[in-house]
């Protein structure tokens, strides 16, 4: 049963279609029911069909998106959004190349001291005394 609000036709068959989808994907027929009715619902606020009809956001446009920008502009600033998009990759880039050599320099600097150590093992010379 679609809910209390759906009167057309065309909703009540949105509402049937949902319900036998979320049905036929394994979901119980309980939970079918409520996004159906939660979708619709959702449909009709945004449609403005409802007394509460949902309120579209209303974002405002950067200066080169808006209605009288020429299209110079718009190039113009994409261009430069561009250009500093490129110039953070690049420094990005170097970042990571620096760490790589670093940690290059630090492993190479680490097996030195380490292969040092293994040619030269010591011996003692001292002979262990057996406790009496």
């Amino acid at each position: 049963m679609p809910p209390r609000g759906v009167k057309t036709a065309k909703r009540q068959r949105q509402y049937e279609h949902i319900k036998d989808s979320v049905t036929d994907r394994g979901g119980s027929e309980e939970r079918a029911e409520e996004i159906a009715a939660r979708t619709v619902n959702k449909q009709r606020r945004e449609s403005g069909e409802t007394k509460t009809a949902r309120k579209r956001s209303t974002k405002r446009a950067r200066p080169s998106q808006a209605r009288g920008a020429s299209k110079s502009t718009r190039r113009a600033s994409s261009a430069k959004s561009s250009r500093k998009s490129t110039r953070k990759a690049a420094k990005r880039t170097a970042k990571k190349a620096t760490r790589k050599t670093a940690a290059k320099a630090a492993r190479k600097t680490a097996s030195k001291k380490t292969t040092s150590k293994k040619t030269s093992p010591r011996k003692s010379t001292r002979k262990r005394t057996a406790k009496r």
